[in-house]
């Protein structure tokens, strides 16, 4: 009887040398790629915070003024304003008295100084007056009346001095267009526009001699205002 022989495969060592090689190849092929994926991510993540922030930088350096004003405004103390409208049956010297807490004695000081310019005891029912004290709201700086459209009695306090002046009124001034269409009539309709009932009766007073606003004007009629819109702080 023979014996029974094991058999054996042998596959040649170059081939398999080969394989285990391409294998290998493969490997480092797709972690380099995974690698140079990865760098590219980063790469890009960075440039692009580096743009941004050189951008802020650079706006930064280039208005280094405006930022400086900005910061002064927004730490400067601001003074607190007392304003007030006067009334029926008011006082001139218990309004003084009231909102500027001057005792008797600042306000003989005030009307004196003020004698030759403006009359302080001759204040005009809902006019407008304004009582400026420091940032502290303990020291009156300045009483700012209003007695016109136009100009201001302004009196200063510096410590027991009072000085009094006649000043034009700093208004912002911005010119304003507006397009008013007849629908109903030009009085409601302008006020829907946004323009003030003077501002109107105004306007129908330059045109009183050429238009008759209550037989003349139709619907869809259009009348283009411009003008100068006044506005005080």
């Amino acid at each position: 009887m023979r014996k029974n022989q094991k058999i054996r495969t042998y596959r040649p060592r170059k081939e398999l040398q080969s394989k285990t090689k391409h294998l290998k190849t493969n490997t480092s092929l797709f972690n380099l790629k995974l690698f140079i994926a990865f760098f590219v991510l980063i790469s890009s993540g960075f440039l692009f915070y580096e743009r941004n922030f050189v951008k802020e930088k650079i706006i930064i350096i280039l208005n280094p003024e405006e930022e400086i004003n900005q910061q002064k405004e927004r730490s400067a103390p601001k003074p607190n304003i007392d304003c007030y409208t006067i009334q029926k049956g008011d006082i001139p010297a218990e309004v003084f008295a009231k909102h500027g807490k001057l005792n008797s004695n600042q306000i003989a000081n005030l009307l004196e100084s003020s004698e030759n310019i403006f009359d302080f005891t001759n204040l005009k029912i809902n006019k407008e007056i304004n009582f400026v004290f420091d940032n502290k709201n303990e020291k009156l700086e300045q009483i700012i009346y209003y007695p016109t459209s136009e100009r201001m009695a302004v009196a200063q306090f510096n410590n027991e001095k009072c000085e009094v002046k006649k000043e034009d009124i700093p208004y912002s001034i911005e010119k304003k267009t507006t397009l008013i269409t007849v629908d109903e009539y030009l009085y409601k309709d302008a006020l829907d526009a946004g323009l003030k009932a003077a501002t109107i009766i105004e306007i129908a007073d330059i045109f009183s001699f050429d238009i008759d606003f209550t037989t003349e004007i139709r619907k869809g009629d259009q009348l283009n205002v411009v003008y100068q819109k006044r506005t005080l702080e």
